[in-house]
């Protein structure tokens, strides 16, 4: 349940926007898993958010393909700075954990579990602690495909990841969309190398992601900001 307070966070955010006549910005923060989002020729599902939003809201691919939370860690700082003077994003969603949780042999990308688990934290403390009325949607690491990828990633250790990331949702009461559930008798059909999603995948994630934020922040569906009155 969506606690009133948060609600009317959201409806100030959009509002503001409405009256200044800015373009609210939602951001995808990341690494390839957000960053090949943004193909249109494989229907990335970074793509298809910002279809979605079309004419209704800003989005921001701000996915680093290789990257894993501890690159992350100092690289907001920069997202934060880019949205000084201007009006904050009115969501991010932070899908991290891919690279991480790459076999020990592998540093980087390898993070150890415990680590990833607070680079995360960090992250979400540091955007709450500067966008205090901006939604937050974390994002579980998907499936692999444990044949092809028999050298490089491990499907279990994945799990353990994306169960870290919903553990820390639950502790920072912050919603997460799991990845790793759905996908993970799928792999041969959604993923086109063992790990990056193909144009089935895309849109399997986008409907996963999109039904999380019409779950979780009813207000900011595209149908919903525009009913706010956002000036287009």
């Amino acid at each position: 349940m969506i606690h009133v307070s948060i609600i009317t966070l959201w409806i100030s955010l959009v509002s503001i926007s409405c009256v200044w006549g800015l373009t609210p910005v939602v951001v995808t923060l990341g690494d390839s898993l957000t960053e090949y989002g943004g193909d249109a020729g494989d229907s990335g599902w970074v793509w298809m958010l910002s279809q979605d939003y079309r004419d209704k809201a800003r989005v921001v691919n701000w996915g680093h393909a290789g990257w894993n939370t501890q690159q992350w860690v100092p690289e907001v700082s920069f997202v934060i700075d880019s949205f000084r003077g201007k009006e904050p994003p009115v969501l991010f969603t932070l899908f991290l954990g891919a690279n991480d949780c790459a076999l020990d042999q592998y540093t980087p990308p390898h993070v150890p579990l415990a680590q990833y688990q607070t680079n995360l934290e960090s992250i979400v403390l540091a955007l709450q602690s500067a966008f205090p009325a901006s939604a937050i949607l974390l994002i579980t690491p998907p499936s692999v495909d444990d044949i092809l990828l028999a050298q490089y990633r491990s499907n279990a250790r994945t799990g353990a990841y994306a169960a870290a990331c919903i553990a820390l949702g639950k502790q920072m009461n912050i919603p997460v969309v799991d990845l790793w559930t759905p996908t993970r008798h799928r792999v041969t059909t959604l993923l086109k190398d063992g790990i990056h999603f193909n144009r089935e995948g895309n849109i399997v994630v986008h409907e996963i992601i999109t039904a999380a934020i019409e779950d979780n922040f009813p207000m900011l569906m595209p149908w919903t900001i525009s009913h706010l009155g956002v000036p287009f």
